[in-house]
């Protein structure tokens, strides 16, 4: 009998603090940046860098620039960069690592924050390591050349994780 008073004691503390647990945070809306065009498919990333700037990309592209090496306009998968209240703070459609230039061709798959508050950027193939300051590129890695990235995540380590949508 007192091993199930205890059994039943421990059971009704786990379900208390889940419960508890559950009122930390309180959604509060789904955030619809105003006026961009998503092409019909729809936001794939939205995260919040460490200055509180709400970074949103959708997963098609959404404008274009002109590829001067190759005499071409190209099609873009802007990220865009909003202030909390909503306002269009910037656009990006291409990252500079260093003095060369990355055209954001790819097709969006995530897009989140890793534990400094800078953003991890998933398109297609490719995984991005953004400055959330700067907006420059720190890093890029291709994990599986043709695989399709979800979104990535960190943990306080600074470990990423990210995994494919098929395999």
């Amino acid at each position: 009998m007192k091993r199930f008073a205890t059994a039943l004691l421990v059971l009704l503390l786990i379900a208390a603090g889940q419960s508890l647990a559950g009122t930390k945070w309180q959604f509060v809306k789904t955030f619809v940046p105003p006026g961009i065009k998503t092409g019909g498919n729809g936001w794939h990333g939205i995260a919040v860098a460490k200055d509180g700037r709400v970074w949103a990309t959708p997963y098609g592209a959404t404008d274009s620039v002109y590829d001067a090496v190759n005499h071409r306009t190209v099609a873009v998968h802007c990220l865009y960069i909003f202030s909390a209240s909503g306002t269009l703070v910037d656009t990006i459609k291409v990252l500079t690592p260093g003095a060369t230039y990355d055209t954001l061709t790819n097709n969006t798959r995530g897009l989140g924050s890793d534990y400094q508050g800078n953003i991890l950027y998933s398109a297609f193939d490719l995984l991005y390591s953004i400055n959330s300051a700067t907006k420059a590129e720190i890093h890029k890695i291709q994990p599986q050349a043709g695989g399709y990235q979800t979104q990535a995540a960190t943990d306080s380590l600074g470990e990423v994780f990210s995994g494919l949508v098929l395999d």
